[in-house]
């Protein structure tokens, strides 16, 4: 069986599977009598883990299959009770005028995302007082290929200072940039932050890989190499919502799925960044069912940005 998610199909493991299915089954039976369930009830019914339900449930109802009223609760709808009555059918063929896997104008929609500059008021980091003359501006970590720092840097010409893009070795060896202002070093996620004072560190989609007690390590090498009156970690990321649309539910059950990814609540991301020294100064999104950008900065740091 095929769930699809965002614009493509994902694999489950079956006992994965017949866990969902389960808690199909579990909720057309509580329809004529509690009429809702809570996840602690789909844990003790279907026997699968409480978190793993919390994570995937928001996905399930978001798809129609099945209804809440509040979070954690659920009941079941009419779609609910067809799929209740298809368990051990092969629900791909049930599958109506599905896309193609090659679809050119789909492809154009998943590479139109919005790009962290676009929802950050790049204002921000101008001013303070500080002098730029040869300071660093930005540093992209494991910015990939320089796509970004590139486009950036077209969008923002006039902007002073450096920009460093940094990555594993094997990654920058393909990332030599001939533009000026455009550095590229090799960098260990793990290892003490080389680059000191830059007025931005950004990370695009690393701390969902990662537990929090790794992100924290990462953070705090950073937060050693920032400056205490003008430096700011910048971090665009998926910010999960229970309640969001069915493309940012689905892309936190396909982390978790194929590499054990987390995608944090708002409440989850400041606990995370407070518990390594930092305080969150801002948060920007424009659609969502797309990344967020979230600023911090080192928690003893006075006044607003």
């Amino acid at each position: 069986m095929l769930i699809l998610t965002s614009n493509r199909p994902l694999k489950l493991p079956r006992s994965t599977l017949l866990s969902i299915l389960g808690f199909f089954c579990l909720l057309s039976k509580a329809r004529g009598v509690s009429g809702s369930l809570c996840v602690a009830q789909l844990a003790d019914g279907t026997g699968a883990d409480r978190d793993f339900i919390a994570h995937i449930m928001p996905v399930v109802s978001s798809l129609g299959f099945c209804s809440s009223s509040a979070q954690d609760v659920y009941s079941a709808n009419e779609m609910t009770a067809v799929v209740a009555q298809i368990v051990g059918n092969n629900q791909v063929s049930s599958l109506h005028n599905t896309k193609r896997t090659l679809d050119p104008g789909r492809s154009l929609h998943q590479n139109r995302k919005m790009r962290w500059f676009e929802l950050y008021p790049i204002g921000r980091l101008l001013g303070h007082g500080v002098p730029y003359n040869d300071t660093i501006f930005l540093v992209d970590i494991y910015g990939g290929q320089c796509d970004n720092l590139r486009t950036f840097k077209a969008r923002f010409p006039y902007l002073p200072g450096r920009m460093v893009l940094q990555d594993i070795p094997v990654v920058v060896e393909g990332a030599s940039s001939s533009e000026s202002r455009i550095e590229v070093m090799s960098h260990i996620l793990f290892d003490p932050q080389a680059l000191k004072g830059a007025r931005a560190y950004l990370f695009g989609s690393v701390f969902q890989n990662w537990p929090d007690h790794i992100c924290r390590q990462i953070l705090r090498n950073t937060i050693a190499a920032m400056a205490s009156d003008h430096s700011c970690i910048l971090i665009m990321d998926f910010l999960h919502d229970p309640n969001s649309c069915f493309n940012q539910t689905s892309y936190g059950f396909r982390m978790d799925s194929i590499g054990a990814g987390v995608v944090r609540t708002e409440v989850q991301w400041k606990d995370l960044l407070s518990s390594a020294g930092l305080r969150i100064t801002g948060i920007w999104n424009q659609d969502p069912g797309m990344e967020t950008l979230i600023e911090g900065v080192p928690a003893g740091r006075d006044g607003a940005r």
